[in-house]
C-alpha cells in the first residue's frame, strides 16, 4: 500500500492524530527557514484549491482526475464544500481551475458553471493545468495532449494551451472574468522555463508551481523538480532557467507552496490533517518579516473535499479548525493576486 495512503488513514484515527501532534514539535522542519529580525510585517495566508474532477475513496485514497475524468463531483460537491467553508469563516479562497470542468454533461455544467460565478464574484479564479486530462481543452484545440508536463511543451505549444483555457472561461462564464484569470498553476508543480515566457505572452502576472527543495515522479511524464530553489519567499521568475531566484527579469511573479519535512519525507502539501497548524506554526515562528511580509501559500483539491458520493470529507473540518487557529494567531488571509500586490 502507498506510504502516503497509508498516512492519510492513521492521521484520521484518535491514536494516529495524537502522534502525529506530539511527533511533530520533534520530527517537523522546514528547510531554507530561518528568522532574521523582528517580525515587523504581516503574516499573509492564501488557501489555494486546484480545482478538478475527482474524489476521496471511502478508505482516504485519492482519486484524481486522470484516473476519473468523469468524476465531476470534484467541481460540483468540491467546490461548493469549499465555498460554504469559505463563507462560514469569512475568508477568500483561491481557485485554480482546470477547464476539463466545461467538458461535463449538461446538468453537471449548469451547477458548475453556477459555482464558478459565485466564485468570480467573491473570491479569485485562476488557471490549473491539467493538459493529458482535459477533455474539453482538447476538444478545443482538436487534438490529444498526451504528456503532464510543461517540460514537453515548446513555449509555443504552451502559448497555445494558455490561450485555449482561457477563451473555455470566456465562452463559460464571460470574457470579463477570463481578463481576470492571472494566477497559474500546473499540474503537479511541473513548470518549465518555457512556461514563463508563455504564462507572460498571455497575460498572467502570478505562478504557485514552486515547491521549493523538492522534486518527484523522476521516472515518468509528471516529473518535476524544484531541488535548485532555496527560498520560501516570493520572487520574479527568470526567462532562461525557472529555478533562478536571482535574476528576475520577467514579470511573473512566483509564490511557492509552503513545504515541511517530516519523518524525514518532503512534503509539499501542508493541508494534510494533523500536520497544518504544526506547519503553519512553525513558518510563523521562523518566517523572515523584519523587511516584507511573509506569504503562506496552503495547497489543497477541491476533490479532497468530497467523497465519491458528494459527502464532505475530514479535509472540510480540518481545513476550518486552521483557519480559525491562523486568524487567532494574526494571520490575515488573501487571495493570490491580493498577497501578490502587497508583497510587492
Amino acid at each position: 500500500m502507498k506510504p502516503k495512503l497509508l498516512a492519510y488513514r492513521f492521521g484520521l484515527t484518535r491514536t494516529g492524530a495524537q502522534l502525529i501532534r506530539g511527533a511533530s514539535s520533534i520530527l517537523l522542519s522546514i528547510p531554507f527557514l530561518k528568522r532574521h529580525g523582528e517580525s515587523k510585517f504581516p503574516f499573509y495566508v492564501c488557501v489555494t484549491v486546484d480545482t478538478e474532477a475527482g474524489y476521496v475513496a471511502k478508505d482516504q485514497e485519492r482519486i484524481w482526475q486522470h484516473r476519473a475524468p468523469k468524476a465531476y463531483q470534484g467541481f460540483t460537491a468540491g467546490i461548493d464544500h469549499w465555498l460554504q467553508l469559505a463563507e462560514k469563516n469569512k475568508v477568500p479562497l483561491t481557485f485554480l481551475l482546470s477547464t476539463h470542468c466545461f467538458s461535463a454533461p449538461p446538468e453537471s455544467l449548469s451547477k458548475i458553471n453556477k459555482l464558478l460565478k459565485k466564485v468570480v464574484k467573491d473570491h479569485e479564479l485562476g488557471l490549473h493545468m491539467h493538459q493529458n486530462s482535459d477533455n474539453a481543452l482538447q476538444d478545443k484545440l482538436k487534438k490529444p495532449l498526451s504528456k503532464a508536463g510543461a517540460r514537453y511543451y515548446s513555449t509555443d505549444d504552451q502559448i497555445e494551451m494558455l490561450s485555449a483555457s482561457k477563451q473555455l472561461i470566456a465562452d463559460n462564464l464571460g470574457p470579463d472574468a477570463a481578463k481576470e484569470v492571472k494566477s497559474f498553476r500546473w499540474g503537479v508543480w511541473s513548470l518549465s522555463t518555457e512556461s514563463v515566457s508563455a504564462l507572460e505572452k498571455t497575460g498572467f502576472n502570478l505562478d504557485s508551481s514552486a515547491v521549493p527543495g523538492i522534486k518527484g515522479h523522476t521516472s515518468d511524464d509528471m516529473a518535476y523538480d524544484w531541488t535548485k530553489v532555496k527560498t520560501h519567499d516570493p520572487w520574479y521568475m527568470s526567462r532562461t532557467d525557472y529555478q533562478d531566484t536571482k535574476s528576475q527579469d520577467s514579470s511573473i511573479l512566483q509564490i511557492p507552496v509552503a513545504t515541511f519535512d517530516f519523518l524525514g519525507m518532503k512534503h509539499a502539501n501542508p493541508a494534510w490533517g494533523e500536520l497544518l497548524i504544526p506547519v503553519f506554526d512553525q513558518y510563523m515562528r521562523q518566517a523572515n518579516r523584519s523587511k516584507k511580509p511573509f506569504v503562506f501559500v496552503v495547497l489543497s483539491h477541491s476533490c479532497e473535499a468530497n467523497y465519491e458520493n458528494g459527502w464532505p470529507t475530514p479535509i472540510v473540518e480540518t481545513m476550518d479548525a486552521f483557519i480559525k487557529h491562523a486568524k487567532q494567531n494574526g494571520a490575515q488571509f488573501l487571495t493570490l493576486q491580493e498577497a501578490g500586490k502587497k508583497w510587492i
